[in-house]
């Protein structure tokens, strides 16, 4: 083998061990680099869980029930299964609750709270941080899509189901309450609503009375007073409105806080124009 040929062999041994370590490097490399990210995914995972876990404020709020993205809940359901859903916007200690249909042919207050509804969806920083506000549109859904009258599925008046002191099975012009206090699963719902957020006060819609009626205690009839001059209904106290198991009766008499009810104009029209004003008051700074 001549010279030249020796140095060449040199060189090539030179030149491969070369690239051998240079690939080995690069394994090296890219092992590590896989090693990284997998070590940082594993060591993420615990974040991502946690997000998920606390994702849904509801969760702390309402038990096993769940907001979607608009604040929607199903707080429970009818005789017939249908859900009764409601909303609730803000995060406050100062609590409203107003719920409407309990009577399913006065559809406007349904449409009146649905309108409120979307309005603070595209609206939610009109709610001040001390407040909150839960919504029921319709609390009585088998008599508002399957009935004409008042009813529920059951034959009952709602309005007439809640356990006051003077619950009676036949309560004004011979409408039947129920064969007992809270024996249907509406105003059961709406009982376990109340005892679940506290509220402060509750606004109760029904038609089509055009006014405001109260309570009898003087925070109801303050409340009153003001829902009527900022709305343009009348105000009105007369003492035989006085009725046996009415929701707005059970939560004066068992939580001392002011009750009212708002009668719209007609059945079927919402008076947003009228409510609009007092409602977000009620929720405003």
């Amino acid at each position: 083998m001549t010279k030249k040929h020796k140095n060449w062999n040199k060189q090539r041994k030179k030149i491969s061990h070369k690239v051998l370590l240079s690939l080995l490097m690069l394994f090296v490399a890219g092992t590590s680099v896989f090693i990284v990210n997998n070590k940082h995914s594993l060591n993420s995972a615990p974040a991502v869980k946690q997000v998920e876990e606390t994702a849904p404020i509801a969760t702390e709020e309402v038990s096993v029930q769940q907001f979607d993205q608009t604040g929607k809940i199903d707080f429970g359901t009818s005789v017939e299964g249908k859900s009764i859903t409601g909303y609730i916007f803000g995060t406050g200690d100062d609590v409203t609750l107003m719920f409407g249909s309990i009577h399913g042919n006065e559809m406007g207050t349904a449409d009146l709270l649905n309108k409120f509804v979307n309005y603070l969806i595209d609206n939610p920083t009109v709610v001040a941080s001390d407040k909150k506000v839960v919504i029921i549109p319709i609390l009585n859904p088998d008599g508002y899509f399957d009935r004409i009258d008042k009813l529920n599925a059951n034959e009952v008046n709602l309005n007439l189901n809640f356990g006051t002191s003077d619950w009676a099975m036949y309560g004004s012009e011979g409408q039947y309450a129920g064969p007992t206090a809270w024996s249907e699963p509406e105003s059961k719902v709406l009982k376990s609503v109340v005892e679940k957020y506290l509220p402060d006060r509750i606004i109760a819609y029904h038609s089509s009375g055009s006014l405001v009626n109260p309570e009898l205690t003087e925070a109801s009839q303050e409340l009153a007073w003001w829902y009527a001059i900022e709305s343009g209904y009348s105000y009105y106290a007369d003492p035989a409105w006085d009725y046996s198991g009415t929701a707005t009766k059970w939560f004066e008499e068992t939580y001392a806080k002011p009750a009212v009810t708002v009668e719209l104009n007609e059945h079927y029209l919402n008076d947003w124009d009228m409510n609009m004003s007092p409602m977000l008051q009620l929720i405003g700074e």
